[in-house]
């Protein structure tokens, strides 16, 4: 895992820097180009965190393209209870460029509905619970 870790790093699969961006960036900070994502999944994921790191989360967020696929539009830690961050979260993808979200399907967390809305307003937040706990979960 730690090879594959370090090519997405890198730029891609393959190692190479995506066609798009002329200087290899960090993913979650190039720009989006105002890219239309109408559907937009936020995951939040606090397992296997140490004990020092309570009330911290991996949050992900991940939109589907007109083409079909998928893409990681932001990975941040943070406090997914705290409003301020999901405003941040949102007002630093729409700073990049995204547009045309209809839906944002997420947790429900305090604020982070109220901070999708104020970012995105024609886009509806949609509750979705996760079912599992991740890789090897029950």
């Amino acid at each position: 895992m730690g090879s594959a870790l370090a090519r997405i790093e890198r730029g891609g699969r393959d190692g190479r820097a995506p066609e798009a961006d002329p200087v290899a960036v960090h993913p979650w900070e190039r720009s989006l180009g105002g890219s239309a994502f109408a559907y937009v999944e936020v995951d939040v994921s606090r397992s296997r965190l140490p004990a020092e790191a309570q009330g911290t989360a991996l949050v992900t967020v991940r939109g589907l393209a007109s083409t079909g696929g998928v893409v990681v539009l932001a990975c941040r830690s943070g406090n997914p209870d705290d409003r301020d961050f999901w405003l941040r979260l949102f007002h630093d993808l729409r700073s990049r460029g995204l547009k045309g979200v209809r839906v944002i399907a997420g947790p429900a967390h305090r604020g982070a509905a109220e901070a999708a809305e104020t970012m995105f307003a024609s886009a509806r937040w949609r509750v979705v619970r996760r079912t599992s706990r991740g890789p090897g979960a029950g």
